[in-house]
């Protein structure tokens, strides 16, 4: 008889399977994925990479020092001088320019380079407006792999709850950071944060850190009273182009938005104007002589500055949301409610569908597996993969629920 499986449970499976346990099956279990990271996360993740970056302290060792592996040249951080620059956006920009140097096949230049000055000029917008609020980190990069009792003290067997939290900070006593970005209002009267107090995430992470606290696993004084909210509301303005007035006045003064640009004419005419080096699009209107410039990634970058600075509330809010015990207690009991859903449904190898997840908010990426029948053994729609393990081999047990 083999030996028992091991089962492995982030808070990304907990939700997903909370979301759909089909969804669950194919990501964890089959370990299909998309083939190409979609642009929403992406962007999340690298604005991750940016929070990250500003929470450093300009002058002391960059992280990578406690990192070093052989073969290692250098980090973007600090450019392999092994210190954090005084100029903390110097480490925010090339952080960004390393994640932004290969254009993806999916995506345009001209989307690319856009992409990456939201994110630059977001970050020095939240540096600015933050600049008297530094959070006051006490532990970075929490990792954990623990397990949780059962109903009584003894300890659910052969399940693991792993993670990573990024930060923790004294504010209010100890809470859990959580660097989020939405598209959704982050007004204080938004449904957005009651959402957040349902969030797996957030939640999972408290019951956590108090249970590593009492096993005396984690080096902290005092209690984990919640988690501590940090949102950057997503631009919606995009590029534009310049009415004939304020493009005429931009090519005579090289100024927009508070930002100085090279303008140059090439071959002699319009078309061909150059900004920064860079080629600009340029529309001539009906009238002769006259033009429409549409802003390069740095002009709008310039712009989008200009908007924070008008209405910063727009874009960041922070907001602490304590968990009181009862709520743990109901994390701990809903925990234990997924597992027992997850063995009763492998058991019986029967996975349901929750067929209104299918096109929420964004559409789930196995979409055209579901509508169309197709079996997750054989050939996948172009969009879909099957990830890899170390050893080579297509397909695994599971992914967070590995043979021990």
């Amino acid at each position: 008889m083999g030996s028992p499986k091991k089962w492995r449970l982030s808070a990304t499976a907990i939700s997903c399977f909370k979301q759909c346990p089909y969804k669950y099956y194919l990501k964890y279990i089959k370990h299909i994925k998309r083939a190409e990271e979609p642009d929403h996360f992406r962007y999340g993740t690298n604005w991750h990479k940016i929070m990250e970056v500003i929470s450093l302290t300009p002058g002391d060792s960059c992280p990578c020092v406690d990192m070093l592996k052989p073969g290692f040249d250098s980090c973007p951080i600090c450019d392999g001088g092994g210190l954090v620059p005084d100029d903390i956006m110097t480490a925010v920009t090339r952080v960004i320019d390393d994640a932004y140097t290969l254009v993806p096949n999916s995506v345009a230049p001209e989307d690319w380079a856009v992409e990456r000055a939201k994110l630059l000029y977001a970050a020095a917008g939240y540096n600015w407006y933050y600049q008297n609020e530094p959070l006051h980190v006490i532990h970075t990069e929490v990792k954990f792999s623990t397990p949780i009792p059962g109903h009584t003290d003894r300890m659910v067997p052969n399940l693991l709850i792993d993670g990573i939290i990024d930060k923790i900070v004294k504010h209010a006593g100890n809470m859990v950071v959580e660097h989020k970005t939405t598209g959704s209002s982050i007004s204080q009267d938004s449904k957005y944060w009651g959402k957040l107090t349902m969030d797996t995430q957030t939640s999972l992470y408290t019951y956590v850190l108090r249970l590593l606290r009492d096993r005396a696993e984690l080096d902290i004084e005092g209690d984990i009273s919640g988690f501590y909210y940090d949102v950057f509301h997503k631009p919606g303005i995009k590029p534009k182009f310049l009415s004939v007035a304020d493009s005429k006045k931009f090519v005579e003064s090289g100024e927009y938005c508070g930002g100085e640009f090279t303008v140059s004419e090439t071959y002699g005419d319009l078309l061909a104007l150059v900004v920064d080096g860079k080629i600009a699009h340029v529309e001539l209107t009906a009238k002769p002589g006259q033009f429409k410039i549409k802003e390069t990634p740095d002009m709008y970058g310039h712009r989008l500055l200009a908007d924070i600075a008008e209405r910063p509330e727009y874009y960041f809010a922070r907001k602490e949301l304590a968990k009181t015990d009862a709520e743990l207690d109901r994390v701990h009991s809903e925990l234990l409610g997924v597992f027992e859903a997850m063995r009763a449904m492998e058991k019986l190898g029967c996975w349901y569908h929750c067929e209104e997840q299918c096109e929420a908010t964004y559409h789930c990426e196995y979409i055209d597996m579901c509508y169309n029948g197709i079996d997750p053994d054989g050939e996948l729609p172009a969009n879909l993969i099957r990830k890899e393990r170390k050893d080579g081999s297509k397909e695994t047990r599971n992914t967070e629920a590995a043979q021990s």
